[in-house]
């Protein structure tokens, strides 16, 4: 499943959510927030997330081509 347009504003992250990457991912958020490709990552997480309300799979997110994340950018 491609992921397109996801649009991320960092200020509108939840504790929640925050946990919920943090769990998915085994990362802390302050590593989440100190690259693009993790903060794009984050941001396919928080979308997923806030349409299902059931944590998505880290390792399928990170298995998605750049190409399927580059429409949508994460505002940090």
């Amino acid at each position: 499943m491609a992921t397109k347009n996801v649009t991320f504003d960092i200020e509108s992250l939840t504790l929640g959510e925050a946990l919920a990457a943090e769990e998915a991912s085994g990362l802390d958020l302050q590593k989440l927030m100190a690259s693009t490709t993790h903060r794009m990552m984050l941001a396919v997480f928080v979308q997923r997330l806030r349409n299902s309300e059931q944590p998505p799979n880290w390792q399928e997110i990170a298995s998605l081509r750049l190409l399927d994340t580059q429409s949508g950018r994460s505002e940090a």
